[in-house]
């Protein structure tokens, strides 16, 4: 699965482990595309990336309505 985003998204995390990936400040495996591999479950990470582009916009942040994706999303950000 293929998700994409705005660096400036990804800035919004600032500190964030996520935020040194793509600003190259830790080591990351790019493809051939210039895209970073990261090993998480999609199905939750699109909820961290929604969360973060909330950040800095007036948009209101729709939580899952599925508990076991709100729990899934909750732990992977706690890694």
């Amino acid at each position: 699965t293929l998700i994409s985003t705005l660096i400036k998204s990804v800035e919004n995390s600032k500190p964030s482990t996520l935020e040194e990936l793509c600003t190259h400040a830790l080591k990351a495996h790019f493809d051939e595309n210039n895209a970073i591999f990261i090993d998480r479950n999609p199905q939750y990470f699109s909820y961290v990336l929604d969360y973060l582009r909330s950040l800095k916009s007036s948009d209101i942040l729709e939580l899952p309505n599925d508990v076991d994706i709100l729990r899934g999303t909750i732990l992977l950000n706690l890694y």
